[in-house]
């Protein structure tokens, strides 16, 4: 399992010291004295110290993305866990190269829960199934449950349904896991640089792993890799790379900006200082707080530059309203935001203000290489479009044209699972610029009936049809519930005598005793 951070997600360190010491540019280490305080426990409290002070030209210099490198040394975890014997192994495995007030806590749970709760799914804690078994005598020890085959697994968290289907887990699915190791590495990049230099990085470590885990005692011929937000990006330009579609296992994306984050635009225009409470006006200090702040480093980072919203992102993302407030045109017009807002010199709207490219003491940034970067920007998201792995998952996301992606060969198909809930703002948002109800289709069925108007109780609410509404109407108050309530039991009790029979034809004693299995 390798995890790929975020944009400003890895640590960084200068790299122009002619051998000497490097120094660290951008460290997300948590910051041991301050942790007592409820708002600055797990933040990079010493980075904030020191650019709370920088102005535009400093942050333009130390993050340029030609002088600074991916840094190793930050923080690592000083517990062992999972299949981490040494504490030593986590800054083998990466995970000084990422934030750790961020991250850690994510990987320290995931290493724990792959690699630490033994070989026997029925004592895995996250998963759950109903089944018959007899109660112990007294004084007697309950026997270790085993899992049989075939068995419908619940998990805490996991809903029933997803934009491609129902979710289906199955007994089958954990014994088979149950066979494997799957450490968890990290893998950092330099989020400043472009994007494909991020894939490339990647790659070499995906060998790197894959090799340092084939010796006497284990195999190891694929991984898994687990991104957030930008790294979603840099795994999608990674599966493109030669022998890497076959090295990767399957990906699962969270919080990707498949299209593109208008708030990138946003954030280049204002700043950051105006998004939200005391937590948002404290990564201000960091990010920027001013549009100059941030333009200063955006314009000159490939990688921030290829968070834009692309070609693929609605139309009209961007209103132009008057001193009054009043909507006068939205853009991008002609569908290209790069001709239409980003490179636009003669609208205050567009992108980037000249004057803000080459602050005091700055690198001497001008409109030329801001052009390059941004064709740069353009080539990546050219190149991406539709491409995904073929066994991709997706939670809090969205992938553009879906239903094309479904149609390619069987060997190119998307396996998409993105969370109905989470995806419904985008997808109504895509449904509204083509004409439709702004629901998708695997939506549409669930807001009808969540749009009816309820049935009153003593009508019978499981049993009333639209042919007979008078037969149920002069039922009295609660009959429909005590009805329900006896599906309800007939359907437990049907349940259970199919786990039994499944459990006789595996070997298990079946009795009359009634328990709840945790697996």
């Amino acid at each position: 399992m390798i995890f790929v951070p975020g944009i400003m997600g890895s640590n960084l360190r200068s790299n122009d010291n002619n051998g000497a010491q490097k120094e660290a540019v951008w460290r997300l280490d948590n910051s041991s004295l301050w942790n007592w305080v409820p708002i600055a426990k797990d933040k990079p409290i010493d980075l904030l110290k020191e650019m709370i002070t920088a102005l535009a030209g400093d942050r333009q210099q130390s993050l340029h993305p030609e002088k600074v490198d991916v840094d190793p040394g930050g923080a690592t975890p000083r517990q062992a866990g999972g299949s981490v014997y040494d504490p030593e192994q986590y800054g083998e495995r990466g995970w000084g190269e990422i934030g750790e007030g961020s991250y850690h806590g994510f990987l320290l749970w995931l290493e724990q829960t792959l690699n630490g709760q033994g070989y026997n799914p029925a004592t895995w804690p996250e998963f759950h199934y109903p089944a018959m078994s007899a109660a112990p005598a007294p004084g007697q020890k309950p026997c270790v449950p085993r899992l049989p085959p075939g068995i419908r697994m619940s998990l805490r968290g996991l809903p029933d349904k997803c934009d491609a289907g129902p979710l289906e887990l199955y007994s089958d699915d954990l014994l088979a896991r149950a066979g494997y190791r799957m450490p968890v590495y990290a893998c950092g990049y330099n989020w400043l640089d472009s994007n494909l230099a991020a894939a490339e990085r990647l790659r070499q470590r995906i060998l790197t792993i894959i090799q340092a885990n084939n010796h006497r005692h284990s195999r190891c011929s694929r991984v898994v890799l687990i991104t957030h937000s930008m790294g979603g990006l840099v795994a999608r330009a990674c599966q493109q790379l030669a022998g890497m579609r076959e090295a990767i296992a399957g990906i699962v994306h969270g919080v990707m900006p498949g299209v593109g984050a208008a708030v990138a635009y946003r954030r280049c225009k204002i700043g950051m200082w105006d998004e939200g409470g005391v937590p948002a006006k404290a990564a201000s200090q960091v990010i920027g707080r001013t549009g100059q702040e941030t333009t200063a480093v955006f314009a000159q980072a490939p990688g921030a530059l290829q968070l834009l919203p692309t070609r693929q992102y609605r139309p009209g993302w961007l209103t132009i309203a008057g001193p009054c407030g009043k909507a006068l045109k939205t853009e991008p017009r002609s569908g290209d935001p790069y001709k239409d807002i980003y490179l636009r010199e003669d609208r205050w709207w567009g992108l980037i203000r000249k004057e803000w490219l080459n602050p005091p003491n700055g690198s001497g940034l001008d409109w030329e290489q801001y052009t390059k970067n941004l064709g740069k920007a353009a080539k990546f998201h050219d190149g991406l479009q539709d491409d995904y792995h073929p066994n991709t998952y997706i939670f809090y996301g969205n992938a553009p044209n879906l239903h094309l992606l479904r149609q390619r060969p069987e060997g190119q198909q998307l396996r998409r699972r993105a969370l109905a809930e989470s995806t419904r703002p985008a997808a109504r948002r895509r449904a509204l610029a083509n004409g439709r109800s702004g629901q998708p289709d695997e939506l549409c069925a669930g807001a009808r009936r969540r749009q009816q108007p309820p049935v009153r109780r003593w009508q019978g609410a499981h049993r009333a049809r639209a042919d007979a509404p008078r037969r149920h109407a002069k039922q009295p108050l609660g009959a429909g519930m005590r009805q329900s309530g006896q599906r309800r039991r007939r359907h437990r009790a049907h349940q259970l005598r199919r786990l039994c029979a499944a459990q006789r034809r595996c070997g298990d004693p079946a009795s009359a005793g009634h328990s709840h299995h945790r697996a």
